[in-house]
């Protein structure tokens, strides 16, 4: 290929290039595309978003687990007695504990094992040594499965509603018989003041 054949390709291209640009020039740069503007029904951003975050319905609300543990407390009090008395919710989470003073802090865990122990049983923790009995093979198998969860002696009773579970009381630190005392007291309580209760 000659010098000549050469440049002439050369200026062919130039120029075609020269041209093109100049059309993309004249259309104002229509050849780039432009985004597409949101629909109008959309929101710019998820916090621009107006749907409200669902709520949390709890099986028992804290101010269910006070009357329980204030109506307590004034029983164990009668009984000359000081505890821990501790309220959970179905699914087994604390909802509030109360500790009276000069009763240690291990009596929280005997605590929370005796309201465990009734949730697990859907029964009050008193019958233990008649499940024993007639059912051998559900209370060795809850202490092998809930060995280290639940204290299976008396003081843990289940809070019942329509006859749902919706969550337990347990009450250690009192002699033999009171814990359950202290615990009945609370729930009598509850059930006086849940219809009144906002949920």
């Amino acid at each position: 290929m000659s010098k000549r054949t050469w440049a002439l390709i050369t200026l062919s291209q130039t120029t075609l290039l020269a041209l093109g640009l100049a059309f993309v020039t004249a259309r104002g740069g229509a050849a780039a595309p432009s985004p597409a503007p949101a629909p109008a029904d959309r929101p710019a951003s998820v916090a621009a978003q107006e749907a409200p975050p669902p709520d949390f319905v709890p099986t028992i609300t804290r101010a269910e687990a006070r009357a329980i543990i204030d109506a307590a407390i004034p029983k164990a009090q009668e009984l000359h007695g000081t505890m821990t008395v501790v309220v959970l919710d179905a699914g087994g989470n604390l909802v509030s504990l109360d500790r009276m003073d000069g009763r240690g802090p291990t009596w929280d865990t005997f605590a929370i094992g005796k309201a465990m122990g009734a949730l697990s049983s859907r029964r009050p923790t008193r019958d233990f040594p008649q499940l024993m009995n007639d059912r051998p093979d559900r209370y060795f198998g809850t202490l092998a499965t809930l060995g280290r969860e639940v204290y299976m002696v008396n003081g843990g009773q289940p809070l019942v509603v329509d006859g749902h579970i919706v969550g337990a009381v347990g009450v250690a630190g009192l002699g033999p018989g009171e814990d359950d005392m202290a615990a009945e007291a609370g729930i009598a309580a509850w059930q006086a003041m849940r219809p009144t209760v906002r949920r």
